[in-house]
């Protein structure tokens, strides 16, 4: 049952030091609504139950990946630190130094959040579950989202697993390149449907 994966991840949080809030509101972090995040800075794993019942368990995995990143000290969670943090303080409307390259940013994101969503299906095979369908192009999607943040310097603000874009996703993980240089295609339909949305 799932409910070993949590019991595993609680203990594994518990050893290291790393607070797991659960709440049912939504959770703001850095002014965006999300449904969970892992802070490598505060220690902390928080994660939302006022989304789908599939969702929030998933979402609770993925988050822990982070956290397993962090652990074993990941090369593609460190060298996405700062990274990170300029990103999003550069959605937000500030200025970053002027070396500061968002597409480069949002790359190295990628990499992070490739790392973890290949770690989470390895996570779900060990203890012997199926990867839920579609959890594979979701996450793709996810992942390309970072680029067209960059080019539009913007949050993302529409449903990134609509079923347009799904059928443009593969359903397996791909070469890093992939994402961070997209298929121009691709990037049109986020367009289209970002608009469409509004």
């Amino acid at each position: 049952m799932l409910i070993d994966i949590f019991y595993d991840i609680l203990q594994k949080a518990y050893r290291n030091g790393i607070s797991i809030v659960v709440t049912e509101d939504d959770i703001i972090k850095d002014d965006v609504s999300c449904c969970g995040y892992f802070d490598f800075t505060e220690l902390k794993l928080a994660i939302s139950t006022a989304y789908k019942r599939s969702d929030f368990l998933y979402a609770f995995i993925h988050e822990s990946c982070h956290m397993d990143q962090w652990l074993e000290k990941s090369r593609a969670i460190l060298d996405a630190e700062d990274p990170l943090e300029d990103f999003f303080y550069w959605l937000g409307g500030e200025e970053i130094d002027i070396d500061f390259d968002p597409f480069v940013a949002a790359g190295i994101i990628q990499n992070a959040e490739l790392d973890c969503e290949i770690r989470t299906v390895n996570k779900l095979k060990e203890w012997g579950y199926k990867t839920p369908r579609n959890y594979v192009k979701k996450a793709n999607s996810y992942i390309l989202t970072y680029q067209w943040m960059a080019n539009e310097r913007r949050w993302i603000d529409f449903d990134y697993e609509d079923k347009r874009i799904m059928e443009m996703m593969p359903s397996k993980f791909m070469p890093l390149e992939w994402y961070t240089e997209p298929d121009h295609k691709i990037l049109e339909i986020f367009n289209l449907i970002g608009s469409l949305d509004k």
